[in-house]
Parts: structure tokens; sequence; C-alpha cells
């Protein structure tokens, strides 16, 4: 990408290159310079010593470099002024030349070669006829003058180039270290080809001490960068940090190439999370030094975080083998087998790390993860338990034990761990939360709403402590209270379509239809278009006999989602509510064949086909629903109807006195096995069911009538046994 980014900035440059020509007929080619940061003014040395007096008009520019070309001579035979100017800019004297290049690469080098926290620029300057006139060359060039292709210009009256006179390309800070790889790498321009006489000699042993200096600030840098990391500080931060860092580093490299700056460097563009020039800097580092076993170490680092796992075990395994006390590269390449499941091979290089630090209690929870994993709770248990014994004051091993109590259903550990946490850290508010679930878990209800309440005070504008202690409160049946806690939940996160689902739940429990109904609209409208929302506002309205609208909605679901077994079931079911019972027929069926075994759907069926007049395939489908679910009492009843229908009044009295042992408080079963009583002349067990059903539904008119009829039927069976 970044190959791609310069190549860009070259394209850039060309194109100015080709405008500038374009626009100024009297142009001869382009000169070209490099600054590390923006300047105001593309000026000389001389000029922006003096600037504020030659600005306020209290100097001229020519007057000052006559001062400074009568000092010179007196420490020079050269009588050319040119040739003087010339020798004081070499030596880092200050004067009103400036230095510009014939090309463009080279500029680019300067521009990049310092202030790493700065853009770079590379001003293009068109040799117009008033340019070519301030151009000259040394007329017997050094050597850094020719590797430089320098070019000088002097703007006599200024001591400056007028801005409108260049145009610019900036470099961006960020690529400034890969700028200086790419012109070493493809073009042989570095801080050795560019310093290249003895004055360079003498700049580069200052530049080798600057170098150290350099090494040293970059580690400086990278350990800020972690630090913005660790301290949640802004991106923004811990980038700048990480792109200093990695100036200083580039910088030492431009001078003096040792394989541990590349392995620093590589370390700072992974944390920047440029992996692949990571990659290549660590590259650099073992082709410098193949036994390194820390530059091996970095780069499987950096092949795991691209899950490039075969090679990340590769590089762990020759950082072990060149240094065979490597505890951490062992405990790595477990993490890399435990990512593959292998975890024989993980619990292998985790026991190797605790061999050569047995006192180390990550590599302990590590292997404890890696038993975990491979179902040896037991053995996992172990290991975070040594962990804590090494460590006790390390909330982090606690919280993975009780994860593993957790998982062995041992909640009262699990909850003396959270408890630990707590203790060393009373603010976490991830133990608080664990054990609340925990208390739930074991019915201890009020224990965990006391400790969503600890949540709520440590983080009060979190909505997720008020939704789970509203949760709570719902399996407690306090709808109210949970109600409240939803509201805040919402009021927090307005756009979490969960807590509006979860507070519609506890409406529909309350049988507050229409607030049920107007949060699922809300979810609908506003947050989530989804199936599942329309599934449950249709059973909704099912619920509030909105038989419709409930239809309507169950459409809606099977138009989404054809195969949802539950929607055809519903819908079903709303259409026999209607009487519809054809419809009932064809969408029971459906679910039916989508795979649903449930006593329901089966009942709905086997009551539209009672309504169709199939009695055989509405007794098949009844006794399906009794196999399902041998509870179903109305399918019983109905199994009771059919064969009172059939006038096979003893089965039918069978499944009637079956049906009522499951729910004696049916009315209706009472006045039918009554009704079969009367057919078989039982008066005065048909009298007793008929009671039954007036008192349980003093409205029941036709079981006043049938019992006026038994009564009737009973008295004269007893005048024509007295006559």
């Amino acid at each position: 990408m970044s190959i791609v980014k310069l190549r860009a900035i070259f394209n850039e440059i060309e194109e100015k290159v080709v405008i500038a020509k374009l626009s100024h007929q009297d142009s001869d080619g382009c000169l070209y310079r490099g600054q590390p940061k923006w300047y105001d003014k593309v000026s000389s040395t001389l000029y922006r010593k003096h600037e504020f007096a030659i600005e306020y008009n209290q100097r001229k520019i020519e007057d000052i470099e006559s001062e400074v070309l009568e000092e010179a001579k007196k420490y020079t035979d050269e009588t050319d002024e040119f040739e003087i100017f010339a020798a004081l800019q070499h030596f880092g004297g200050r004067t009103n030349l400036v230095d510009f290049t014939t090309d463009y690469c080279i500029a680019a080098f300067f521009a990049c070669d310092s202030y790493y926290d700065e853009d770079g620029w590379v001003v293009i300057l068109p040799k117009t006829e008033v340019i070519r006139e301030q151009m000259t060359r040394p007329t017997t060039p050094r050597n850094r003058v020719e590797a430089q292709k320098s070019v000088f210009v002097r703007p006599i009256n200024t001591g400056y180039i007028p801005l409108e006179s260049y145009d610019s390309v900036r470099i961006s800070r960020g690529l400034k270290s890969s700028m200086l790889d790419y012109l070493s790498e493809y073009h042989g321009i570095s801080t050795t080809t560019i310093y290249n006489d003895l004055q360079g000699f003498i700049t580069n042993e200052r530049l080798r001490e600057k170098a150290e200096e350099e090494f040293i600030a970059g580690i400086c840098e990278s350990i800020n960068g972690l630090s913005a990391v660790i301290e949640g500080s802004s991106v923004e931060e811990k980038q700048k940090a990480l792109e200093k860092s990695e100036g200083h580093f580039t910088y030492a490299l431009s001078v003096k190439i040792f394989p541990q700056i590349y392995t620093k460097r590589g370390d700072v563009r992974h944390l920047k999370g440029e992996t692949k020039l990571a990659i290549e800097d660590y590259n650099k580092a073992i082709e410098q030094d193949p036994f390194d076993a820390e530059a091996y170490y970095k780069r499987g680092d950096a092949h795991y975080n691209k899950d490039d796992l075969s090679l990340a075990i590769a590089d762990y395994g020759m950082a072990v083998n060149l240094k065979h006390d490597y505890a951490f590269a062992y405990a790595s390449r477990g993490d890399v087998y435990c990512d593959m499941d292998e975890f024989d091979f993980a619990i292998r290089d985790y026991d190797k790390a605790i061999e050569l630090e047995p006192n180390n209690a990550f590599y302990y929870s590590k292997r404890g993860s890696a038993h975990s994993a491979d179902g040896e709770f037991d053995l996992a248990i172990a290991d975070y338990s040594k962990a804590i014994e090494l460590e006790p004051h390390k909330v982090f091993y606690y919280k993975l034990r009780a994860l593993e109590y957790h998982q062995e259903n041992k909640f009262d550990l699990a909850i003396a761990d959270y408890s630990e946490v707590i203790k060393l850290d009373p603010d976490d508010i991830e133990a608080y939360l664990s054990r609340a679930s925990l208390y739930g878990t074991i019915d201890e209800q009020d224990l965990a709403i006391k400790d969503y309440d600890k949540v709520i005070t440590l983080k009060p504008n979190d909505a997720a402590g008020y939704f789970a202690k509203g949760c709570v409160h719902r399996v407690k049946g306090e709808y109210n209270f949970a109600i409240n806690a939803y509201d805040k939940a919402i009021e927090l996160e307005p756009d979490n379509f969960f807590y509006y689902c979860s507070r519609a739940d506890v409406y529909f429990a309350k049988d507050e239809f229409e607030r049920a109904i107007k949060d699922f609209t809300k979810i609908i409208t506003d947050l989530l278009d989804d199936a599942r929302v329309y599934y449950l506002r249709g059973e909704v309205y099912f619920a509030k006999r909105e038989f419709d609208l409930a239809i309507k909605d169950f459409s809606e679901v099977i138009t989404r989602e054809p195969k949802h077994a539950f929607a055809y079931y519903r819908r079903g079911e709303s259409y026999a509510q209607k009487g519809e019972f054809n419809f009932a027929l064809i969408d029971s069926s459906e679910a039916i064949a989508l795979g649903l075994e449930d006593a329901e759907v089966y009942w709905i069926r086997g009551t539209a086909y009672l309504d169709l007049g199939n009695l055989d395939l509405a007794t098949e489908d009844f006794d399906k629903a009794r196999n399902l679910d041998s509870n179903h009492f109305l399918s019983t009843f109905c199994l009771g109807y059919i064969y009172h229908h059939r006038s096979e009044y003893d089965r039918a009295i069978i499944y009637f006195s079956t049906a009522i042992e499951l729910n004696p408080d049916m009315a209706l079963f009472y006045y039918y096995r009554g009704s079969t009583y009367y057919e078989e002349n039982k008066y005065d067990c048909a009298i007793k069911d008929f009671d039954k059903a007036i008192e349980l539904d003093p409205g029941y008119v036709d079981a006043f009538r049938l019992r006026d009829m038994a009564y009737q039927a009973k008295n004269e069976g007893t005048v024509e046994e007295n006559s």
C-alpha cells in the first residue's frame, strides 16, 4: 500500500512539472528542493537569519551579503565571489544561496530526512528566464555537490523566491520513513551517497553519534505509544508517538544499519497496524543476523496477527531452536496451536514454558485455558489455582477459574471467586455482572438485583446494568419494577431494539397489549425491520383476539422466511379462531410438513378436519397430539366428542373423564360427559355433571336445559316403575 502511495507522490510531481512547463513558456525544465517541513518562504539561510531587519527595511540583503563576503575573503585566496559563497554554503555558513537539485528524487530525500513528526514538501521551481539569471553552479564542484546534483539560486534583491514562482507536493509524515527506504532500495539515495566527501565523512561521524541518540529516542517514543494504548489515550496521540518513533529508527538506519534497529522499527510498525511493513523489517533484521532469536519471535507475532498460523509456528520454532530457554516463544507457539485446536501440542509447549519459568503464573493460566478448551476442566481449575497461588492479587486468574466453575455448574465456587475479585477490586463492573448472573441461576434474585444496583452506581450511564436488573424483576414477576428499569435502559440507549423487545414482553405479560404493540411497532418502524419482530407482534394481536392483524403479521413473517413453521402454525390457529378452517388446515399441514412436531399444531389441524367433517383424519391428529403430550386435555376432549358423535358412548365417557382429570375446571367437559350419560339414560350421573357445569359457568344455558330434561326423564321413569 505504501509503494502505491509513494508512486502517487512521484506521479503528482511529474504532473506538476508538465503543468509548470505549459504555464511558463520561457521555462527550460524545473529545479527541485526538498524541505522537511513547511516554511512560509523558500529562502536563503542569510535571509532567515536577518528576516526581521530586512522585512522592516532596517537592512538590505545585498548589504548583509557584502559584509559576509568581505569577512570571508580574509580566510581564502579565492577571488571569485560565487565560489566563495559556494564554499561557505558547503561548510554550513550562512549565504544568500538557496540549494536546489535537478533530481526530484534527491529533493524527496531531503524532504523526508528530518522532522519526522512534520509533513515534508518537494518544491518545484520552473527554470524561467528570471530564475536562470539567478542560477549558478561552482566551476570546481565538490563530490557532494555532484552527488546531490546541486544548483544554487541566488535571489539577489530579496533573499527568497516569491510564492507565485513555484509549486509544491506534500509528503505526509507517515510516509517519510517509507520514502527513505524506497529511495535507498530503488534509487541508491541514502545518507551515505548524499554526503560522500570528507566533509560528509565528518558529518557521518556526527550522524553515527546522532543515530545512537535517534535509536534511544525511537525506543522512548515507542514506549510513549504503548503507554497511550494502555492509558486509553486517543488514537491520534498513539499514532503521533509511533510515527515519531518510526522516524527516529528510520533516521538511525539511514546512517548505520543494525539488525536491532530493524527489529525495533518492525515493532513500531506492528503497533501501527502495518503488519506487512513490520514483517519486511523483521526480514531485514534476520538477513543481517540469521541467529537473532528475537527477530524470529517478533516476525512470528506478526504472522500470527495476520492469521498466517503455519508461518507463525515456523518462526516461533526457529526462535526456540536458537534460544532453548526462550519461554515466551514456547508459550506463544502454544497460543497458535490452541487457535488450531491442536491442544496436545499447545499443552506440550506450555509445559516447556513452565519448566523454564516455574513461577510464571501467566503460563499456568495459558495451559489452563488449553485444558479447558480440550474439555479437561479439572486440570484447567488446577492450573488457574496455581496461577492464583503465585499471584493471589491478580483478578484475571480468579475470573478464569470462576468461568471454569460455572462451566462445571459449581455455582457457589464461581460466586466465591467473583466475590474475591470484588474484594480485590471493588469497582470491577464485570465481576458484579457475572456474579449477578450466577445469583440469578441459583434463584437468588434479590442478591442479583443488589449486584446490578452496584453496577448502576459505578456506571450510571450504562444501559446494560438497568437492562439486566429489569430482566431479574421480570423473572420475579415484578413487572412494574422491570418496566422502570427497561425505561431507563431505553432512555440511555434509545436505538437498542432488544430493550424495546424486553419491555414489550413485560407489557404482554401484564395484558397491556396496546403498549406491547406500540413497542414492537417502534422497533419495526425505526430500529429493526425483521421477521422476528413481526412474529412477536402477531402473538400480541392473537392474544388481543385481533386475528386479522395477527394473520397479517404472520403472513409477513412467512413472506420473509418461507420455512418458518411456527408462523404457519400460528396463522393457522388464527384462521381457526375465525372459523376459516380450510385455511387453518392448509397452514397447520404446512407447519407439520416443515417438521413442527407439536401437540398444538396437530390439535389445530384436527379441529379443522373435525369442522370439515373428516372425522377419521381428525381422530388421527388428536391421537398424535396425545402421543406428543399425554396431558393435552383439548385433544382428549375432542376424541370424546368424536366418539360421542359416533354414538360410541362408553369410549366417549372414557375420554371426557380423562379430559376432566387433566383439567377439572372446564364446564364444557362436564356438559358433554353429562350429555353422553343422558344418551345412555344414566340420569343421575348426567344431572351431577350438569350441576358441575353450571357451578363452573352459571350462565351455561344448554346445561340448564339438558339438566331439566334429565330430571324430567328421570321422573317419568320413576312414574312408569310405580305404575
